[in-house]
């Protein structure tokens, strides 16, 4: 996804009927996917009503954090009939 996303090319992993913003692709640059986390809840009731399955925080690489810097922090996916789809996006700022 991060690849795809940093080549202008992730509109395929997200999910049908949904609009997502996936931005500038130099947003993307260099970031890295930490463990992937099922849904159970706890956190990001808001996000409910997508059906989320599975969340991953992304990291954003050292020689890019500085305050105010926009980036997709979490992703959050759903299981479909041909695997994961991204669902949503939530995007951070370095503070």
């Amino acid at each position: 996804m991060i690849g795809a996303a940093e080549a202008g090319d992730a509109a395929s992993f997200v999910c049908e009927g949904r609009s997502l913003d996936l931005r500038d692709p130099a947003d993307w640059r260099g970031l890295s996917a930490e463990e992937p986390e099922r849904f159970t809840g706890d956190h990001g009731k808001d996000r409910i009503p997508l059906e989320r399955d599975w969340s991953i925080n992304l990291s954003l690489p050292q020689d890019r954090v500085a305050s105010g810097v926009e980036f997709p922090g979490d992703l959050f996916y759903r299981s479909s009939d041909d695997g994961l789809c991204l669902v949503d996006i939530a995007w951070s700022t370095v503070q």
